[in-house]
Protein backbone atom coordinates (compact mmCIF):
# COMPACT_ATOMS: atom_id res chain seq x y z
CA UNK A 1 0.00 0.00 0.00
CA UNK A 2 1.26 3.69 -1.19
CA UNK A 3 0.66 6.24 1.16
CA UNK A 4 0.93 9.92 -0.36
CA UNK A 5 1.74 12.59 2.25
CA UNK A 6 1.50 16.50 1.39
CA UNK A 7 3.48 18.68 2.74
CA UNK A 8 1.12 21.61 4.08
CA UNK A 9 2.77 24.83 2.64
CA UNK A 10 2.42 28.77 4.50
CA UNK A 11 0.35 30.96 3.26
CA UNK A 12 1.67 33.77 1.11
CA UNK A 13 -0.09 36.44 3.67
CA UNK A 14 0.29 35.55 7.03
CA UNK A 15 2.73 32.33 7.07
CA UNK A 16 0.28 30.43 8.83
CA UNK A 17 -0.09 26.67 7.37
CA UNK A 18 -1.94 27.03 4.28
CA UNK A 19 -5.49 24.65 4.79
CA UNK A 20 -4.44 22.63 1.34
CA UNK A 21 -1.29 21.27 -0.05
CA UNK A 22 -1.97 22.96 -2.94
CA UNK A 23 -3.40 26.51 -1.53
CA UNK A 24 -1.22 29.59 -0.97
CA UNK A 25 -3.81 30.91 1.66
CA UNK A 26 -4.48 29.83 5.09
CA UNK A 27 -8.62 29.55 5.72
CA UNK A 28 -8.81 33.12 7.37
CA UNK A 29 -6.43 34.65 4.70
CA UNK A 30 -9.01 32.88 1.96
CA UNK A 31 -12.27 34.45 3.20
CA UNK A 32 -10.37 37.98 3.49
CA UNK A 33 -9.72 37.50 -0.18
CA UNK A 34 -12.73 36.13 -0.90
CA UNK A 35 -14.57 39.07 1.00
CA UNK A 36 -12.10 41.53 -1.20
CA UNK A 37 -13.32 39.74 -4.94
CA UNK A 38 -17.04 40.07 -3.52
CA UNK A 39 -16.31 43.69 -3.58
CA UNK A 40 -14.97 43.95 -7.11
CA UNK A 41 -11.40 43.89 -5.79
CA UNK A 42 -8.68 42.28 -7.86
CA UNK A 43 -6.96 39.28 -6.07
CA UNK A 44 -3.39 40.57 -6.32
CA UNK A 45 -4.32 44.00 -4.87
CA UNK A 46 -6.35 42.43 -1.75
CA UNK A 47 -3.26 40.18 -1.34
CA UNK A 48 -1.25 43.09 -1.57
CA UNK A 49 -3.10 45.18 1.22
CA UNK A 50 -3.14 42.09 3.67
CA UNK A 51 0.09 41.65 3.13
CA UNK A 52 0.92 45.41 4.17
CA UNK A 53 -1.61 45.47 7.20
CA UNK A 54 -0.01 42.10 8.89
CA UNK A 55 2.10 42.89 11.57
CA UNK A 56 2.91 38.98 12.83
CA UNK A 57 -0.03 38.66 14.82
CA UNK A 58 -3.03 39.85 13.24
CA UNK A 59 -3.95 42.39 10.46
CA UNK A 60 -3.38 46.22 11.72
CA UNK A 61 -5.45 49.31 10.69
CA UNK A 62 -3.40 51.43 7.64
CA UNK A 63 -4.76 55.07 9.47
CA UNK A 64 -4.38 54.52 12.96
CA UNK A 65 -2.57 51.08 13.46
CA UNK A 66 -4.92 49.56 15.72
CA UNK A 67 -4.62 45.71 15.76
CA UNK A 68 -8.25 44.48 13.58
CA UNK A 69 -11.19 42.47 14.79
CA UNK A 70 -11.86 39.79 12.19
CA UNK A 71 -14.44 37.67 13.49
CA UNK A 72 -17.11 40.22 14.82
CA UNK A 73 -18.74 42.34 12.21
CA UNK A 74 -20.16 44.93 14.75
CA UNK A 75 -16.87 46.03 15.96
CA UNK A 76 -15.64 48.99 15.15
CA UNK A 77 -12.45 47.96 14.59
CA UNK A 78 -13.80 45.25 12.06
CA UNK A 79 -11.65 44.48 9.20
CA UNK A 80 -12.39 46.42 6.16
CA UNK A 81 -10.65 46.72 2.39
CA UNK A 82 -10.62 50.70 2.02
CA UNK A 83 -9.91 52.41 -1.35
CA UNK A 84 -7.54 55.56 -0.99
CA UNK A 85 -8.64 57.19 -3.71
CA UNK A 86 -12.83 56.33 -3.67
CA UNK A 87 -13.99 54.07 -6.60
CA UNK A 88 -10.73 53.18 -7.54
CA UNK A 89 -9.83 49.68 -7.18
CA UNK A 90 -6.14 49.52 -7.87
CA UNK A 91 -4.93 51.18 -4.74
CA UNK A 92 -6.51 49.45 -1.21
CA UNK A 93 -5.54 49.42 2.17
CA UNK A 94 -6.76 47.58 5.15
CA UNK A 95 -8.90 49.32 7.96
CA UNK A 96 -11.03 49.70 10.96
CA UNK A 97 -14.52 49.93 10.05
CA UNK A 98 -14.87 52.98 12.24
CA UNK A 99 -12.41 54.30 10.51
CA UNK A 100 -13.36 53.18 6.75
CA UNK A 101 -17.21 55.30 7.73
CA UNK A 102 -15.34 58.23 8.73
CA UNK A 103 -13.02 58.22 5.52
CA UNK A 104 -16.10 57.65 3.46
CA UNK A 105 -15.86 59.17 0.07
CA UNK A 106 -12.61 60.92 1.10
CA UNK A 107 -9.54 60.68 -0.53
CA UNK A 108 -6.24 59.61 2.08
CA UNK A 109 -4.61 63.17 1.97
CA UNK A 110 -8.38 64.81 2.18
CA UNK A 111 -9.16 62.39 5.03
CA UNK A 112 -5.57 63.35 7.02
CA UNK A 113 -6.45 67.24 6.40
CA UNK A 114 -9.65 66.64 7.66
CA UNK A 115 -8.72 65.49 10.73
CA UNK A 116 -6.14 66.89 11.50
CA UNK A 117 -8.44 70.56 11.05
CA UNK A 118 -10.67 68.42 13.66
CA UNK A 119 -8.11 68.04 16.59
CA UNK A 120 -6.85 72.15 16.01
CA UNK A 121 -10.54 72.70 16.22
CA UNK A 122 -11.13 70.45 19.37
CA UNK A 123 -8.07 71.74 21.16
CA UNK A 124 -8.46 75.76 20.30
CA UNK A 125 -11.34 76.37 18.68
CA UNK A 126 -10.28 77.35 15.37
CA UNK A 127 -9.74 75.31 12.08
CA UNK A 128 -8.91 76.19 8.37
CA UNK A 129 -10.46 73.54 6.56
CA UNK A 130 -12.65 74.31 4.09
CA UNK A 131 -15.34 71.83 2.39
CA UNK A 132 -14.85 73.00 -1.18
CA UNK A 133 -11.30 70.93 -0.98
CA UNK A 134 -13.47 67.88 -0.84
CA UNK A 135 -12.58 66.42 -3.92
CA UNK A 136 -13.85 62.92 -4.06
CA UNK A 137 -16.61 63.65 -1.99
CA UNK A 138 -20.20 62.45 -3.44
CA UNK A 139 -23.11 62.28 -1.61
Amino acid sequence: MVVYTFAMGKCEICGNPSYHPYSPYCLRCKRLIQKGIQRKIKRDVCKQALKNAWKGDGFYCHYCKHKLEEKNSKSPCYITFDHVIPRQNDKIVIAAAIINDMKSDMSEYEFRKMVIALAKCFNCGDSDFNCEDLRYYKR
